[in-house]
């Protein structure tokens, strides 16, 4: 039966399939498997709609993020075997140098939930200076909604051993709590 389907346009295929296979639950189409290809322009489509369901995946988890589980985030100091609590830094900008801070919210095995943090000039001007990640649960509080600033990063190890986060494109390294500098000056 299925010689009859080479060459044949998906939606042939799905057409023939409804025809000759039996009816599910009374509606008479094709299983969901076999209805997707014809609706579905190729593998763009698919890789398109798997980032979009991660995206969605992950908004849905930090919706699970309570208000008084990030205040015990910033306010508790957390072993050094475990990630949630953890501020993470990473160096952005192509020809200008600018820092992003975020907090780890979860940790699986392999990745981490993280939610970006504003930053604070404690010295210098606009161009330049030094700054440090805002850690006031203030901050947290007047988010409208979390998931506009949760994001997923990878786990990756160095060859010493040293962990690090590779998520928003970006490279974050765990932050050892001193001022970073930042130039706006190509």
């Amino acid at each position: 039966m299925l010689s009859n389907f080479n060459g044949c346009k998906a939606g042939t295929l799905i057409n023939t399939l409804e025809k000759t296979s039996p009816k599910r639950r009374g509606r008479g189409k094709a299983p969901i498997s076999q209805q997707y290809p014809a609706r579905s322009q190729g593998s763009d489509d698919v890789s398109l709609w798997a980032s979009y369901a991660a995206e969605k995946i992950i908004q849905e988890k930090s919706r699970l993020v309570k208000p008084d589980y990030l205040k015990s985030l910033f306010n508790t100091k957390t072993p050094s075997n475990i990630l949630d609590g953890k501020i993470f830094h990473a160096d952005t900008g192509y020809s200008t140098k600018l820092n992003s801070f975020a907090i780890v919210i979860r940790e699986s095995r392999g990745s981490a939930l993280l939610i970006e943090l504003p930053n604070i000039k404690v010295k210098g001007d606009i161009y330049e200076g030094y700054e440090v990640p805002y850690t006031d649960f203030i901050y947290i509080n007047h988010l409208d909604r979390y998931e506009n600033y949760v994001f997923r990063a990878k786990k990756k190890y160095r060859d010493n051993g040293d962990m690090y986060l590779w998520g928003k494109k970006e490279l974050y390294s765990l932050w050892d709590g001193t001022p970073k500098d930042y130039h706006f000056l190509d």
